[in-house]
């Protein structure tokens, strides 16, 4: 019954307020984000952790960057996510299906 009351209260200011009161008396705490706050978030943008590229059938998309940055050996994204099926054939001979299974899947549309 005190959910109501807390919500009362906590809907009077911005969340940003409440972090910082509640973190000067050493209380754990943090904002909850939509994906629209995390993407625009300046900590993610200064890692880098959005970046743009070029998909064949959606034309820019963002994507995540990569979490570990090393200052030798930069990483970064050189495909696009993959298209449905992309990856059937590399996927299914790794698994030691056959050229002729594979074939007989797809007739079946199983892939």
């Amino acid at each position: 019954k005190i959910v109501p009351h807390l919500q009362e209260i906590f809907l009077k200011q911005p969340v940003n307020h409440w972090v910082e009161k509640l973190q000067k008396f050493s209380v754990p705490c943090g904002a909850i984000n939509d994906l629209a706050d995390v993407f625009s978030d300046p900590q993610t943008l200064h890692r880098e952790m959005v970046l743009e590229m070029a998909h064949p059938t959606l034309g820019k998309i963002k994507q995540t960057g990569l979490p570990i940055k090393f200052s030798r050996t930069p990483g970064g994204l050189d495909r696009h996510p993959p298209l449905l099926g992309e990856h059937n054939q590399e996927v299914l001979e790794g698994l030691g299906y056959s050229a002729a299974e594979i074939e007989k899947l797809k007739a079946q549309d199983v892939i």
